[in-house]
C-alpha cells in the first residue's frame, strides 16, 4: 500500500456510501475496516488483490480503472492487464444480480425492523 492520490479513495467512498458500511465491505473483502478508512481518507492505494475484491464486491469497474491508472502501468504488461480486466468484468457481471438482491433484502429487513419497533411502542 502506498499513498498516491485521493482519486481512488474518493471514488471508493462515493460508491460505498448508502450501499454498504465500511465494516461490512471490509469483512466481505477480507480486510480491516481501518484499511477502508485509510483508502477513503488518506489516499492509500491497495494492492491488486484488494482492488479487484473491492471492485467486484461493489460491482464497480471504474474503481478498478482508477486503480489501474494509478498503479498498474508499473506492475503488469499489457497482456496481463487485458486478462485481469476481462476477469474482473466477468466476476462483476456474475455478482451484480446477487449484490442487487442482497441490497434489496437489506432494505426490506430495515423496513421490517422499523415496523417492528413501531409496533412495540404501541
Amino acid at each position: 500500500m502506498k499513498k498516491i492520490s485521493k482519486k481512488f479513495g474518493t471514488h471508493l467512498r462515493n460508491v460505498r456510501k448508502g450501499r454498504i458500511t465500511s465494516e461490512a465491505l471490509a469483512k466481505e473483502v477480507g480486510i480491516n475496516r481501518t484499511y477502508i478508512s485509510q483508502m477513503e481518507n488518506n489516499g492509500w492505494i491497495p494492492d491488486i488483490d484488494v482492488a479487484m475484491k473491492l471492485s467486484t464486491s461493489l460491482c464497480d469497474t471504474k474503481l478498478f480503472d482508477i486503480f489501474l491508472e494509478e498503479k498498474m502501468p508499473k506492475l503488469l504488461n499489457v497482456k496481463e492487464f487485458v486478462s485481469l480486466k476481462q476477469e474482473l468484468k466477468k466476476s462483476i457481471s456474475a455478482l451484480k444480480p446477487i449484490r442487487d438482491e442482497r441490497l434489496s433484502l437489506e432494505k426490506e429487513i430495515a423496513a421490517l425492523k422499523k415496523e417492528q419497533a413501531a409496533l412495540k411502542k404501541k
